[in-house]
Formats: C-alpha cells, sequence, structure tokens
C-alpha cells in the first residue's frame, strides 16, 4: 500500500516554468508555464509557443501586448499539437494598427491540432480605424493542412474599436477539414461599426464555400452583446 502511494504520487508530479517577463518562448514540451506577474510588452509577440504538449496557466494575471506598436498576445507556432490555455487576460494595449497591421490577442497561422483555450478574458480595444488593419480575439488561419480537435469555450472577449473586429475567426478556405467546438463564450461588443475595414462579426468561419472535406464545427450557448454604440454587427457568419 505504501509503495502504490508513492507510484501514484511520483506519476503526477511535474514542474511549472514562469513566465515573469516578455517577449517569452515556450520551446520545452510537456511543461506547464504559468505567468508569474501581470506583465506587458510595447510590440511583437509577447508570448510564442513552439513546444508540443504545451499548457499555458495565465494563474489570473494580465498580459498587455501592442502598447505601442503591432504585435500578439500569444503567437502559436508551426504545427503545435496538445495545447491549452487557460486562466489568463489578454488585453490589447494603445497601439492603434495601420493598413496590413494585425494585433490579435490570440493568432495561429498553419497546421495544428488539440487545441483548448478556455476561461480566459481577452480584451480588443482597437482596429480598423482604417482598411486592411485589423484586431481579433482569437484568429486561426490555415493555408494548408487541417485544424482538428479545437475546442474554445468559457471565454470572454470584449471587443472595441472603429470595425472589421472579429472575437473568434477561424480562416479554412482551403484547409483539408476542420473540427471544432465553440461554446459558452461571453462576447461583447461596443463601438463598431463596417467602415472602413468592414463587418465586424462575434464567430466566422470561412471556408465552407471551398468545399472542405471531413469539417464538423459545433457552435452552443453562446452568449453576445451587443451595445448601443454599435452602428452594425453580426453574430455568427459561416461561408
Amino acid at each position: 500500500l505504501t509503495l502504490a502511494i508513492v507510484l501514484c504520487c511520483a506519476t503526477h508530479a511535474f514542474s511549472a516554468i514562469s513566465i515573469s517577463s516578455l517577449p517569452f518562448n515556450c520551446t520545452v514540451p510537456n511543461e506547464v508555464y504559468v505567468v508569474s506577474q501581470d506583465l506587458s510588452l510595447n510590440s511583437g509577440n509577447a508570448i510564442t509557443i513552439s513546444a508540443n504538449n504545451v499548457i499555458i496557466n495565465g494563474n489570473g494575471k494580465t498580459i498587455t501586448y501592442a502598447v505601442t506598436g503591432a504585435g500578439y498576445g500569444i503567437y502559436i507556432n508551426t504545427s503545435v499539437t496538445s495545447l491549452e490555455i487557460y486562466n489568463i487576460t489578454i488585453t490589447q494595449g494603445a497601439y492603434d494598427p495601420v493598413a496590413g497591421e494585425r494585433v490579435h490577442g490570440i493568432f495561429r497561422n498553419g497546421n495544428f491540432s488539440g487545441v483548448k483555450i478556455h476561461n480566459n478574458t481577452i480584451n480588443i480595444n482597437h482596429g480598423g480605424g482604417v482598411s486592411n488593419a485589423f484586431g481579433y480575439g482569437i484568429y486561426f488561419s490555415d493555408f494548408n493542412n487541417n485544424l482538428a480537435n479545437i475546442e474554445i469555450y468559457s471565454n470572454t472577449i470584449n471587443m472595441s474599436g472603429t470595425s472589421g473586429g472579429r472575437a473568434i475567426s477561424f480562416n479554412t478556405s482551403i484547409a483539408v477539414s476542420l473540427a471544432a467546438l465553440i461554446h459558452h463564450n461571453t462576447i461583447v461588443a461596443s463601438n463598431l461599426g463596417s467602415s472602413p475595414a468592414g463587418y465586424p462579426s462575434a464567430i466566422t468561419i470561412l471556408g465552407f464555400g471551398a468545399g472542405i472535406n471531413g469539417s464538423e464545427v459545433q457552435i452552443y450557448e453562446n452568449t453576445v452583446t451587443v451595445n448601443p454604440s454599435c452602428s452594425l454587427f453580426q453574430g455568427i457568419g459561416a461561408w
């Protein structure tokens, strides 16, 4: 009995890696990374995830990014699998992007799978002041392969700015397949319209018109609040 208890404890023991400064690159696989304090970064990617089987525990802390220049709160690197992000506040700083710039809270461009993003708060404060300048809460874009086993749930995403913002967006226009669950998120929109950067929306799935094979996306039990300060706002768009 004593031996069994010791083995059990050893099996579940792990050590956490502290995120205590920015920018920070998570390069060690099979680890838990814990944000130790509120942190900010003027420009560039605040946290980059470059390893598989990583957990980001925000520890209730706030990451502020894009304070004086463009960048992402969390950037997920190429072909990452088995990732969890939770209990973190990601806040866009005072920088308003110019044409061609992006200031997304969480961003991934390319193939990946096994991702859970939950119980976070994302604040997008600027974007769409000019054409082709965007700030999204969570944006996944795939140009070659699959987006598989993705679950986004129980997050709060606050959006404001000028136009063109999206809380959760997938661009799968030439992807092979997309498998995702999007549920129990709270999305609040303020001060948004359609000009000059286009229609803002809560959840957008692009690519169904391109003939994606083997796709299954479930969107349910999300709450979207559109404040009177918005002149135009879409709920869910899929095409």
